[in-house]
């Protein structure tokens, strides 16, 4: 680690921050728990916002909170919900944790923790899995293509027939199957290529406005 990143992890201005962080944090795992749908909504959305934030040393505080056995089991708390809008939030929260705060590569210089652990994103996956399996046939197709988002993670094939099914009847989501196969490319047979890409060039007849989503699948599937 620089010197520069060490002085910043103990400066003061990184105490306020983190404290600050901390303090948010809290208010959110509050909201999640909170009676009302307009306010657990609200955290969620705080949440997801925090996951896709730009990555820096200042974050600790925010990978510390995701690496947290207690976050998950609150997150799989607040999961238990037929509210569509809040379910999704939760669950693009969880994707881009996971590759974010667990896997990505610049933590592994983390001051804490020495490396990214392979432990801390095992962890991750045994507790993504099941959510997502519970979730693939849930009735709104944006809950199913984010449950199969989190399957690709872990590797599970199953994702690409979710994905299949979803996409041909929603061809708004295609976007999500290309991240899909930018970010997932383990579990994919040439079986399951061949149909995706068949998938794209009907979404792309079909619908002309996708014709640019569609080739960069092809593209990403090359």
């Amino acid at each position: 680690m620089s010197t520069q990143v060490s002085e910043l992890l103990g400066s003061a201005r990184f105490a306020a921050h983190a404290a600050a962080q901390e303090a948010e944090l809290a208010e959110i795992a509050d909201g999640l728990r909170a009676p009302e749908s307009a306010d657990r909504l609200r955290a969620a959305r705080r949440l997801s916002a925090l996951a896709r934030a730009e990555l820096s040393w200042m974050m600790l505080p925010v990978r510390a909170h995701f690496l947290s056995a207690g976050t998950r089991g609150e997150l799989a708390e607040a999961l238990r919900t037929d509210e569509v809008a809040l379910r999704d939030a939760l669950l693009i929260a969880i994707r881009n944790a996971y590759e974010r705060y667990v896997t990505h590569p610049m933590w592994r210089q983390d001051p804490v923790a020495a490396t990214v652990s392979d432990a801390d994103a095992a962890a991750w996956r045994a507790w993504m899995h099941p959510i997502a399996e519970g979730l693939i046939a849930a009735s709104a197709p944006t809950t199913r293509v984010e449950a199969a988002y989190l399957l690709a993670l872990c590797e599970d094939p199953r994702a690409w027939d979710v994905y299949l099914e979803v996409v041909a009847k929603r061809s708004g989501l295609l976007g999500h199957l290309e991240l899909a196969i930018l970010r997932c490319p383990d579990s994919r047979t040439p079986e399951v290529r061949n149909a995706l890409l068949d998938l794209a060039a009907r979404i792309a007849e079909r619908h002309p406005r996708q014709a640019y989503t569609a080739e960069s699948v092809r593209s990403a599937l090359a």
